[in-house]
């Protein structure tokens, strides 16, 4: 199913704003954020601050959720390419301009 094309569309303006740092390995730490954590944020998912190590928990109803789950509500939007698109974000070392690319060829 191809994504919502309202989504599609912030998730890349998002992406290419410069107003998300780029980071690895967490949907967001230390203000730095992966390519899916900016669609979480585009998705409406609440945050909140995980004092221990810096990191940006997202909740759902009221509970800590892990980023797993978080791609599950949005996994239908990006569905089939999620570990393409973890792969440029944290090993591949994509900026977000190339990762928007990717999202507007393919998604």
């Amino acid at each position: 199913m191809p994504m919502n094309p309202e989504i599609k569309q912030k998730w890349i303006v998002a992406l290419r704003s410069g107003e998300y740092n780029q980071g690895k390995g967490y949907l967001c730490i230390n203000n730095k954020y992966c390519c899916l954590g900016v669609l979480s944020e585009i998705a409406g998912i609440p945050k909140e601050r995980e004092a221990s190590n810096g990191a940006m928990l997202f909740r759902f109803n009221g509970s800590t959720i892990s980023g797993t789950f978080v791609y599950g509500l949005i996994a239908s939007e990006i569905e089939g390419h999620e570990d393409k698109l973890i792969d440029m974000n944290d090993c591949k070392n994509a900026s977000f301009d190339e990762i928007a690319t990717y999202i507007e060829e393919n998604l």
